[in-house]
């Protein structure tokens, strides 16, 4: 999925060809996890397919950058030369020592590529510590560059815990649970409620964080497609085939909207399939890749952004009546990064500098290390300074989710949250005229008088207007 800020019919001067790259690295590198079939039974075997991690993943590299952008603000010494390498190497493809506009241009392009959708969730949480507090200076430069925008503007008005949930990084205590299941649950939650209920599930049980855990890196996003069809749409049902060749022992059936409109699409010189889909969402568009080879074993392992270019670019100019069928497709797979960026062995590495598990990018294996890791600069901690094993943080894991869907229809615009507060104004008598007039009617002296008001607004089935109940409690002497 690609968007395009020039708005042309086709494709324009590629750029970032490098993020597109370090997308690709990650795809092939994230292990695979398959699916534990012992304990299931002989017939229940035979209505599933082993399936693996790399058929149904989705990432976005641009979140993940920004997450590593954040540490970068959060890191000294030469954590924060390695981050910096990493990401300048994924943006541009060449390492730029002390990039001092790294931020304002990862918020620059964050605007120009991703006005469209929404910027995701970023959280850092560290572990609670009542004697250090956040350098506020520092927290702020972090929530103006990686906070959502809507979150800001909403944490202006907010106060108290309310404005501390919209901040990017916050404390956690994970020594109350060793095994980290209710605190996978707390962030969870967390993360639902920064993305307003968007993402959920972003933290796999199976890495939860444990009770040595000191710093963990959270990003999520929601690349769902909204697909504005040329023509008629039907959902359909069609054969899924588990490889490229079509065996009748390993297909099953899906769901899939058929159309037949109009569509940009071309069979490549590599015999790969591309077509085009509009997106209902402006400057926005995604191109679906069907080659004759493996994907997973052949097709990704030689796939390069100079091929992705080199497809799109041999679509045809106007658009040809054809008759397509798209999966229905709904990818959500939460990852955990510190298998790809921490695997590296020192000896290895340092008498083959150039081979490492992350070649041709920097390794940052440093920033996971509990001798070596120099994440503390939160709390005003300077590297060359010594203050122990205490205020070193090393990074337990980064939990990456992105949420890639296809829907039919224009996006849901969710209202915005009704303001708290509400000022009335009514020619109702004061609680001092109501004071007075039981006095004269009853003759009791009241000594105490208590108001509780109630306002109803937008129930069912009645008209929008606000209703105010007004309860009054009094106390009198016989």
């Amino acid at each position: 999925m690609l968007s395009n800020p020039r708005n042309s019919s086709v494709w324009g001067d590629w750029e970032y060809l490098p993020l597109l790259d370090f997308g690709i690295k990650l795809l092939n590198d994230i292990p695979s996890k398959r699916l534990n079939l012992a304990y299931l039974p002989t017939k229940e075997l035979e209505n599933l397919r082993v399936t693996y991690e790399e058929s149904n993943l989705a990432i976005s590299p641009l979140q993940i950058l920004r997450g590593f952008a954040v540490l970068h603000l959060l890191s000294d010494g030469e954590c924060n030369l390695k981050l910096n390498d990493l990401i300048t190497k994924a943006l541009l493809g060449i390492s730029i020592r002390r990039w001092h506009t790294l931020h304002d241009d990862l918020e620059d392009l964050c605007t120009t590529y991703c006005k469209s959708l929404n910027r995701g969730v970023i959280r850092v949480y560290f572990e609670e510590n009542p004697l250090l507090t956040f350098n506020t200076e520092l927290m702020n430069l972090i929530n103006k560059y990686y906070g959502s925008t809507d979150q800001m503007s909403e944490s202006l008005l907010a106060d108290g815990d309310d404005q501390n949930k919209n901040k990017v990084v916050q404390s956690m205590c994970f020594q109350v649970n060793p095994d980290g299941k209710t605190t996978v649950d707390e962030m969870n939650d967390k993360i639902k409620e920064a993305s307003d209920g968007i993402t959920e599930f972003v933290i796999r049980r199976d890495l939860a964080p444990e009770w040595r855990t000191r710093v963990v890196l959270v990003s999520s996003f929601n690349s769902t497609f909204y697909w504005k069809p040329s023509g008629s749409v039907i959902e359909v049902e069609t054969f899924f085939y588990e490889t490229c060749e079509k065996m009748v022992q390993t297909r099953s059936v899906i769901k899939a909207f058929r159309c037949n409109g109009l569509f940009r699409t071309t069979i490549t010189d590599d015999g790969v399939r591309v077509i085009e889909l509009d997106s209902e969402t402006d400057h926005l568009k995604m191109y679906l890749f069907q080659p004759q080879t493996a994907f997973s074993g052949q097709f990704m392992r030689k796939l390069q952004s100079k091929h992705l270019k080199q497809y799109v670019s041999e679509l045809s100019t106007l658009p040809e009546r054809k008759s397509v069928v798209i999966p229905c497709f709904t990818i959500v797979s939460p990852v955990g990064l510190r298998s790809v960026f921490a695997n590296c062995n020192p000896i290895y590495h340092y008498i083959c500098k150039n081979r490492h598990p992350q070649y041709p990018y920097p390794c940052i294996a440093r920033i996971f290390s509990p001798y070596k890791a120099e994440l503390g600069f939160i709390y005003g901690k300077a590297s060359g300074e010594y203050y122990g094993t205490s205020h070193i943080y090393p990074l337990w894991e980064y939990y990456h989710k992105s949420k890639m869907a296809i829907k039919i229809g224009k996006p849901e615009v969710k209202k915005k949250a009704e303001e708290k507060t509400t000022d009335i104004q009514c020619d109702q008598p004061t609680i001092k005229d109501v004071q007075e007039n039981m006095k004269k009617s009853q003759g009791h002296e009241i000594t105490n008088l208590k108001g509780q008001i109630m306002i109803i607004k937008n129930q069912a089935g009645i008209t929008p207007t606000q209703y105010m109940i007004g309860i009054l409690k009094y106390l009198k002497n016989s």
